[in-house]
């Protein structure tokens, strides 16, 4: 038992705890992966959906929709030193991303606004905005790092300032979550080998666990206070099933199903049933 409570605790990293029994969900909740340019960002969206699955029918998603047609306008605008209407057009994405934020695809490309759009504030001068779009960032992807060309020293300074004044990792807020967060289920990375998943009510965080890439979907669910939808039976076809019941001269006879799928082992129109009468002469059910 000891071995077993060790190698759970292994997958399962951190968990806030959940109180009361785990609710059975009418739907499957909206799930994604907040906005990140990390490369295993579609694995992670993948494993978020497969949850999302197990808990009840898909609901009815808007469209996802791109950023890069504005985003790519306001980076022309950016490199030609047109730092004023670069910045109107990084604010405009920025907005439509921040209003839903688990549909922008790719969603890299928000990311890049936010950076861009912080590195126009500092050289205007617009240190609290920088802040707040930084922190923006490091709120959906709390592994942020500045690629090259976004590194210059002043950058790299501020970004510093804004992980040391929040907390790690820094909590959601109920505007990182967009417009609808009635339903939803979120995931961040952490770290290379740590993901968070966090449960969403009435865009109130309901419960949040941190998961390891080994931690089964069993496990992940039970943290956030939830149990997979019970999945309704198959119902085998009638000569799949073990007795098939027959009437025959006014008496109820069993067929016994014998070999694999099929009674006596053969596609029911190919075999000669043997039938076991229940209160009938075996004359009247030695039928073909």
């Amino acid at each position: 038992m000891r071995i077993v409570s060790v190698l759970a605790a292994s997958l399962l990293v951190g968990v806030t705890s959940y109180a009361g029994e785990p609710e059975i969900p009418s739907s499957a909740p909206v799930a994604g992966v907040l906005p990140t340019r990390r490369a295993d960002a579609a694995a992670l969206a993948e494993r978020v959906a497969r949850l999302a699955r197990s808990l009840g029918p898909a609901p009815q998603l808007a469209p996802s929709f791109s950023l890069a047609q504005v985003v790519g306008r306001a980076d022309t605008m950016n490199a030609a030193g047109r730092l004023d209407e670069a910045a109107a057009l990084y604010d405009v994405a920025i907005e439509q991303g921040a209003h839903a934020p688990l549909r922008v695809a790719p969603s890299g490309d928000l990311v890049r606004a936010l950076i861009a759009r912080a590195a126009i504030g500092l050289a205007r001068g617009e240190e609290a905005r920088s802040g707040e779009l930084l922190a923006r960032a490091l709120g959906w992807d709390p592994t942020l790092e500045l690629l090259t060309g976004e590194d210059a020293p002043r950058m790299k300074a501020a970004l510093a300032a804004v992980q040391k004044r929040l907390s790690s990792p820094p909590p959601l807020a109920r505007d990182e979550l967009g417009a609808d967060c009635d339903h939803l289920l979120v995931a961040r990375r952490l770290d290379d080998r740590s993901t968070q998943l966090t449960r969403v009510e009435h865009c109130r965080v309901q419960a949040q666990t941190t998961i390891g890439d080994q931690t089964s979907d069993g496990l992940a669910l039970t943290a956030l206070g939830v149990a997979p939808a019970p999945q309704k039976p198959a119902r085998r076809p009638a000569y799949q099933r073990a007795w098939v019941w027959v009437t025959r001269g006014g008496r109820r006879c069993g067929a016994r199903r014998r070999g694999r799928g099929h009674l006596g082992g053969h596609p029911p129109h190919h075999r000669r049933r043997r039938l076991e009468c229940h209160a009938a002469p075996v004359s009247a059910c030695a039928g073909s």
